[in-house]
């Protein structure tokens, strides 16, 4: 009867141990992929800094979790709002030289043509509305990166 018990015991135990396991790994999960995304912001902040001499980084935006709603997976998102005297062309070129201008999970845009745009069909990115997004938009463009989490697969992503 003893060994019975102990067994049983031994069981719930492991039961236990297996479920606070699973639950700690995905908390540190969670902590590394919103560590991930701050140290992503800095970096494309960084970059911005180092191409741009003249750049004035207006606001930022980023976020950790499923942002396109499909399939079970984690994005780090971050977009930054900025103003310099480089024309369009010339930031497209230093920033593809470092990321890959894809327009789905890397692009740059010109802050009076997304302005434009809104007036006339009333669309603007979700995260556009977290901006804030100067009076004179001239020579002020938006960065958007957006890259897989180390924990691509959290429970965030759910």
């Amino acid at each position: 009867m003893k060994k019975i018990k102990y067994i049983i015991r031994s069981i719930v135990f492991v039961f236990f141990l297996l479920i606070f396991g699973v639950i700690a790994f995905e908390i540190f999960g969670m902590v590394v992929n919103h560590s991930a995304t701050l140290f992503q912001k800095s970096e494309l902040k960084k970059t911005l800094k180092q191409e741009f001499s003249d750049v004035k980084i207006m606001d930022d935006y980023s976020k950790t979790g499923n942002t396109s709603g499909t399939r079970n997976h984690v994005d780090m998102i971050t977009v930054v709002v900025f103003q310099t005297d480089e024309e369009f062309a010339v930031i497209q070129n230093k920033l593809s030289g470092r990321y890959d201008l894809d327009e789905w999970s890397f692009y740059v845009k010109r802050i009076d043509e997304m302005e434009q745009t809104r007036k006339e069909d009333g669309y603007t990115p979700y995260y556009y509305e977290y901006l804030d997004i100067p009076e004179d938009t001239s020579h002020c463009y938006l960065v958007f990166l957006c890259e897989p989490a180390p924990f691509e697969d959290n429970i965030e992503g759910h």
